[in-house]
């Protein structure tokens, strides 16, 4: 090796602080990032879309099952479960934006 060994971890401690101070830029966190990564948002957000559409899948099987009357309700719940789905998307995109917007 061409660098002298720090003495101790103390010091090797320092200087690792002290060019961690230095080449940070302006705006930029010191630890990991706060918010859900992209992958993490994407994922919640078909998570939200398939399990509503389950459920409304779920309940019109259901309903139909003891009702006796076919598909009937499982097609209508599972278009309300779909239309839920997407409110709930939109919902949870529009506070995501707006959170942006509070950091900005």
């Amino acid at each position: 090796m061409t660098e002298k060994e720090p003495a101790n971890l103390d010091s090797l401690d320092a200087k690792l602080k002290a060019a961690r101070e230095r080449n940070r830029g302006p705006g930029e966190a010191s630890g990991p990032s706060q918010g859900a990564s992209g992958l993490a948002y994407g994922s919640r957000l078909s998570v939200e879309i398939i399990a509503s559409l389950l459920a409304g899948l779920f309940i019109g099987w259901v309903i139909d099952h003891f009702a006796g009357t076919g598909p009937l309700f499982m097609l209508v719940f599972m278009f309300l479960g779909i239309g839920l789905g997407v409110f709930n998307v939109m919902r949870i995109s529009r506070r995501q934006q707006d959170e942006e917007n509070k950091e900005q």
